[in-house]
């Protein structure tokens, strides 16, 4: 997270945050406002001590060190206050007086809350209120920093001085007499000496927070800076302490007239302006003067310097990557600042303004007339961008919400922009000043990665990330398309928008074109509703009521649109001055009518963007219409081995995700699948298929359905992150299956299915079970011919085995590496398969096995070998992570998809394939796993309980 300190540094635009709020500012803080405490605790001491010994003139001094600086401080924290614009409410208000009255004994307490408020905030993972936390840390430490200047030279300092020169004046009878007032004196000096160099130490520390041209010094540094100004402090307050002892109003007279003098000289030199009136500003400039008697520091160094910290976002930073992140352009981005684009009525955000976003020499149109739908529909658009933001008062920060990856996210976004020769190089107001716009497409940037990244974005992408609902493109066919057609879509919670593309190859990027009924090309406009209309001639002309998203202007000599129907167009007197009035008195700001018959010539496509009732519900043009679409969503991942079949050409089609829509009645359904990538996006689609009755509704489709079966409908494939799809469905069940068009190939997606009543989804899955034994036990009558070849090994085996004939792990690594033939079946013969093998086998627990169990290991290796060959025709020895699934079925397995997963994981190599090794290392894995969990199943339930020790031992077997 970084800042910058716009008061300071007017010209730096850059800053880090070098110091977060750590336990040792904390610790630092707390000290400082104990060792306040205690200084004011000392001088009352000091003042009762000498009302008990009779020694009233020195008690009333005393106490008048206390008195007239309290008053001084509290003068100067309240401006301090009315400068920061901490003080919201009148000084003389009773709450604002008892915190300077408060703040006089805990100096420091306000800074504490906001540290620990930070560290809580931080702790939650709450950006937006660490930032604040923050800033209101740094004005707190930096203008209590400030008043503990005052407090230690106009309160602590000319105290010491007066009880110095009373104990200088008065030595044989204080420490003869007094014995108690001496030590209470002594223990005074020591607080007035460390308090001191402890406020100096913390007002520079405070400095260098929110200067960036004072460096941070470390602890050892804080521990010499210490010393030093112990030192320094200790050594001039002797010093006058011994004049004043001396020559007491000589000394009292001359540090009155430095004071004068020095106060005089800042006033004139610097004319600061802490308060509103110049007398108040003389008498701290007083204050200031009296400073300088034991020390310097510039009034440049006063409160407030903090007061407009502005975030930087350290996840998209100003660097020439997050503009372009694969090309290079000939010329580098100058990032700067809203307040630094010379633009004084410079705004976020005007509700009154008209839409006049340009894309800039280098945006990109298709997102402007995006963000034209999306500002034309008000409680939509103030979702998307909140309407509490400004730029005087967002430090910097400024928060969006996008529908991204399936669900609305937050994005925050700092106001530095990328420029070229002091212009913004993308999005940006043409005469409304109001940079909302600028803002957002930085956020959707973010998102993206980058500002290059939105060079490959679509219509559909922008819809779908600032409205949050399925968009479906259809093309406009002047003999297909029907006025019903319109009135049904807008008969449901869905905006419907117009879009007329030039045919020409070749057209200007970022230029406004128009057709010659005034229509923009490339620009989506929004259908609002249908009417018909009577002519005098009595003719019935279908009418469209549309509004130009890119006009806020009232029907009339302004409107855009040129073609018949429009303001200026003969076409009015064909109609009664009563239909005229009645159309007329339909029109909203930026809306005109156009004929069914030259709409349909007029624009190329539509884009609806279909919404559910939630999101639908906060646009007051979409509460009332009839229909509301229902939406169920799914989020699943392709993976690799596992879910990531590719389309039906593929035999691995089978592994992808289904999904089971049931439907209770007859409705329209609107399907959507979005990966969750924006930089180079998959090729994606997706397959629905009828149920067949045979399979129960809680399984998974197998392999053999998808060969017999015919699909009831199949989507587009593009590498787009958005594929949609609009069909009607009768009551009955449908699985719906996601694909990649290649296998293999990895992403995360999201399906969303929006209807108009109510229908279910749900994710089908495998269950986990065995269906043929994987590791049969050996009989007389079966594999003689195998058999017979194995036990040609038997005189290896015997040099092999103990008195026993038995052999451990290591003995049948050496047998296997000498019985196993020279090619990929090689590969077994490892020690991890070994010891997975005599674990499989050994039922006494000694670790060993007998000739017969290797002769039943040989014959089940070679059966597996032979289902492996099957799966692997392409290239011997290597088996396709796809494909395991089916291999490991044949065996006898049927596994989830998490147990798949778990395999895959353990087992796929870096090219994403298996060999043989890891096949048979994955089959014995789960022949113990399997036999651990039946010998343990008594109930035959698929449920056991299991003792700590019990599934310690089941997992070290496997």
């Amino acid at each position: 997270m970084e800042f910058v300190d716009g008061q300071t540094l007017e010209n730096m635009q850059t800053a880090t945050l070098p110091h977060h709020i750590t336990t040792f500012n904390i610790v630092m803080t707390a000290i400082s406002a104990f060792m306040r405490f205690l200084t004011i605790i000392m001088n009352c001491c000091l003042a009762y001590e000498y009302w008990r010994s009779e020694s009233y003139t020195y008690c009333h001094w005393t106490i008048m060190s206390i008195v007239i600086p309290l008053f001084i401080t509290t003068l100067i924290y309240a401006h301090v206050l009315i400068a920061s614009d901490s003080g919201k409410q009148p000084v003389a208000h009773t709450r604002q007086f008892w915190r300077l009255v408060a703040s006089y004994l805990f100096r420091d307490a306000s800074t504490l809350n906001w540290a620990l408020k930070y560290t809580e905030a931080k702790r939650r993972g709450d950006k937006l209120a660490e930032i604040e936390c923050y800033r209101r840390y740094l004005k707190e430490d930096c203008n209590i920093g400030f008043l503990r200047l005052f407090d230690s030279f106009l309160e602590t300092a000319p105290q010491k001085i007066l009880q110095l020169a009373i104990v200088l004046q008065n030595t044989k009878s204080l420490t003869c007499n007094k014995y108690r007032a001496y030590h209470v004196r002594a223990l005074t000096f020591l607080v007035y000496f460390l308090s001191l160099a402890w406020c100096l130490v913390a007002y520079n520390r405070s400095n260098r927070l929110v200067q960036l041209d004072k460096y941070d010094i470390g602890t050892k540094g804080l521990f010499v800076q210490f010393w030093f100004l112990l030192c320094l402090t200790a050594s001039r307050t002797i010093c006058i302490a011994y004049l004043a002892s001396i020559f007491p109003m000589e000394t009292f007279v001359a540090c009155l007239l430095h004071l004068l003098l020095c106060g005089t000289v800042v006033f004139i030199a610097d004319t600061p302006k802490f308060a509103k009136t110049a007398l108040t500003n003389y008498i701290l400039c007083l204050a200031f003067g009296a400073v300088y008697i034991f020390i310097f520091t510039p009034v440049s160094d006063g409160p407030t310097k903090a007061r407009n910290i502005l975030w930087e976002d350290a996840d998209f930073p100003a660097i020439q990557s997050s503009v372009f992140y694969y090309q290079t352009p000939p010329f580098t981005f100058q990032w700067k600042r809203i307040a630094e684009l010379n633009n004084a009525q410079a705004s976020f955000l005007n509700e009154n303004a008209e839409f006049d976003v340009v894309p800039g020499k280098m945006g990109d149109r298709w997102l402007v007339s995006c963000l034209g739908v999306l500002y034309s529909l008000r409680n939509l658009f103030y979702r998307v961008v909140p309407a509490d933001q400004s730029l005087d008062k967002a430090m910097g920060i400024y928060r969006f919400r996008l529908w991204w990856c399936g669900e609305w996210v937050e994005v925050l976004v700092d106001d530095r922009l990328p420029t070229i020769n002091g212009r913004l190089a993308f999005m940006q107001p043409q005469s409304s000043n109001c940079f909302w716009a600028s803002l957002l497409e930085k956020a959707i940037a973010k998102l993206h990665g980058s500002y290059e990244a939105l060079k490959y974005g679509t219509r559909s992408d922008g819809l779908t990330d600032l409205l949050g609902g399925v968009v479906k493109c259809m093309p406009i066919i002047a003999d297909t398309i029907r006025p019903q057609t319109l009135k049904d879509h807008l008969a449901t919670t869905c905006i419907v928008t117009c879009i007329a593309v030039k045919n020409a190859a070749v057209q200007k990027k970022n230029t406004a074109e128009r057709l010659s009924n005034g229509i923009l090309l490339n620009v989506n406009y929004r259908l609002s509703c249908l009417d018909k209309v009577e002519t005098v001639m009595g003719d019935s002309v279908q009418l469209v009521r549309i509004k130009d998203t890119f006009s806020s202007k009232p029907f009339g000599d302004k409107t855009n649109f040129t073609g018949d129907w429009s303001p200026t167009s003969k076409t009015w007197e064909r109609v009664s001055s009563t239909e005229r009035g009645r159309l007329l008195a339909q029109l909203e700001l930026g809306e005109f009518w156009i004929s069914f018959y030259d709409f349909v010539h007029t624009f190329t496509s539509l884009e609806i963007v279909y919404l559910d009732s939630d999101t639908a519900n906060g646009e007051q043009m979409l509460k009332g219409r009839p229909l509301h679409w229902k939406m169920k969503m799914y989020q699943g991942q392709w993976k690799r081995g596992v879910t990531a079949g590719g389309c039906r050409n593929h035999e691995s089609f089978h592994i992808n995700p289904q999904l089971l829509v049931s439907i209770q009645e007859k409705q329209d359904i609107v399907i959507a699948l979005n990966q969750h990538t924006a930089v180079e996006p998959k090729v994606i689609g997706f397959t629905m298929y009828m149920w067949n009755r045979d399979y129960s509704l809680n399984e998974c489709l197998q392999k053999d359905f998808f060969k017999n079966q015919v699909s009831f409908l199949n989507s587009d494939y593009g590498n787009t992150r958005h594929v949609s799809y609009h069909t009607q469905l009768d009551i009955g069940h449908y699985v719906l299956m996601p694909t990649t068009y290649e296998p293999a190939e990895e992403a995360q997606f999201t399906v969303r299915i929006l209807g108009t009543s109510s229908f279910r989804l749900s994710c089908l899955e495998t269950q986990t079970m065995i269906l043929l034994d994987p590791f049969p036990a050996l009989k007389t009558d079966d594999n003689v011919q195998k058999i017979k070849s194995i036990c040609q090994y038997e005189p290896v085996y015997m040099q092999l085995a103990d008195e026993n004939k038995t052999i451990n792990c290591f003995e049948l690594h050496e047998l296997l590496e000498a019985c196993l033939p020279n090619d990929y079946i090689k590969g077994c013969a490892n020690i991890d398969i070994c010891r997975k093998v005599i674990a499989l086998q050994d039922k006494t627990g000694s670790g060993r096995i007998t000739f017969q169990q290797f002769k039943t290991f040989m014959v089940n290796l070679k059966s597996w070998q032979g289902v492996f060959k099957i799966y692997t025709k392409e290239k011997a020895g290597i088996l396709r992570a796809e494909r395991l699934r089916d291999a490991l079925y044949d065996i006898g397995f049927q596994l989830s998809t998490d147990i798949m997963n778990c395999l895959i994981q353990r087992y796929i190599r870096k090219d994403g394939t298996l060999r043989l090794s890891d096949f048979v290392s994955a089959v014995i894995q789960l022949t113990t796993a399997f036999n651990q969990f039946h010998s343990k199943n008594y109930n035959q339930v698929n449920v056991i309980e299991v003792h700590l020790h019990d599934w310690i031992k089941s997992i070290l077997s496997c």
